[in-house]
């Protein structure tokens, strides 16, 4: 640059001087999905169907559902595969436009990439069970969040221990909620 700037020479010797070939970017192995995955495009009618039809779901059982899901691999649609897949446990009181209520949320994350490797984009799979706002035990655990890295099983075990979650687990749901979109 310092030669270029005081004209020891001219644009076009820099050009060649400081001119690379491009590098050719590896590819990364696109894992192959295993034929016991569901497809992503599938993934909330699969866990709206293993809940019970009746809106009164408890929240262990939601729970039960969810890590049995969560525990079976999903594919995405080619050329797209699934890059990342992790779980987050959520509570708090919200109102999303349906009332307030208090919220305990098991949601699945899933980073989408394309077969360079590219990121693509994001997927979350929730259930969310919605309880009354003026329950004073809920109301007293505020918000929080946990989520579960690499290890869904030291997951599911802290989960467990949470108190949003043991509290939770003696309440009576008002109802609860299976989404699926694109963030």
């Amino acid at each position: 640059m310092r030669r270029l700037a005081t004209g020891e020479i001219t644009w076009e010797e820099f050009a060649k001087v400081t001119k690379k070939g491009l590098i050719p970017k590896e590819r990364p192995e696109v894992p192959v999905a295993s034929a016991e995955a569901i497809p992503l495009a599938g993934a909330r009618d699969e866990l709206a169907a293993r809940l019970s039809g009746d809106t009164a779901v408890g929240l262990e059982e939601a729970w039960r559902v969810f890590v049995e899901c969560a525990r079976q691999p999903v594919a995405a649609a080619p050329p797209l595969y699934v890059e990342n897949d992790m779980c987050l446990f959520q509570w708090g009181a919200y109102d999303w436009g349906e009332g307030q209520h208090f919220e305990c949320d098991f949601t699945r994350q899933f980073v989408l990439h394309d077969t360079d490797g590219d990121y693509d984009h994001m997927e979350q799979l929730s259930l969310a069970l919605l309880f009354d706002a003026d329950d004073s035990d809920l109301a007293k655990l505020g918000s929080g969040d946990l989520w579960s890295g690499d290890d869904l099983e030291k997951w599911v075990q802290e989960v467990e221990k949470l108190d949003a979650f043991r509290i939770g687990s003696t309440k009576a749901p008002r109802g609860h909620r299976v989404q699926q979109s694109e963030v």
